[in-house]
């Protein structure tokens, strides 16, 4: 199976609907790793419909392989425009390219760019920021249990 033929397949189910492809991974013990995600996020019932999709145009009797539909891990980092759209409101911790961490609560998303608000620190004042794209080499949501 090839990355290209997978993606084919997934984009035709997803197309249409608030769903989307983030990944795919293929391990060299052929597990095949398919990662989703929805506007307003993927539930198990998303990916076993996935599953059962991939399953029915791929044979596995042909093709000897473990197949993973999920949707992002709360672990796994932003990549998609559309992942920071859908996660506006909440606190995100960043490590851009010259290896300055931060953490706020994303307030806007362009093409180019984020906008988080930072709150204030002991040594620092409250500030908005707009990060480029092309500098943040990381950003995870931060799950609060407030």
């Amino acid at each position: 199976m090839i990355e290209k033929e997978i993606r084919k397949v997934v984009e035709e189910k997803l197309e249409g609907t608030d769903k989307f492809l983030v990944e795919i991974l293929i391990r060299p013990t052929n597990r095949v790793m398919v990662i989703i995600d929805g506007d307003h996020g993927a539930n198990i019932h998303d990916c076993q419909e996935l599953t059962r999709f991939l399953l029915h145009h791929f044979d596995r009797n042909l093709d000897d392989y473990e197949l993973v539909v999920s949707s992002p891990g709360i672990d796994r980092p932003l990549t998609m425009i559309r992942q920071y759209k859908a996660n506006i409101g909440r606190t995100l911790t960043i490590i851009l390219e010259n290896r300055e961490k931060m953490t706020g609560k994303l307030t806007a998303v362009s093409q180019n760019n984020i906008q988080i608000e930072v709150p204030k620190t002991k040594k620092t004042p409250a500030e908005t920021r707009n990060l480029p794209f092309n500098q943040i080499l990381e950003a995870k949501i931060i799950i609060s249990f407030k």
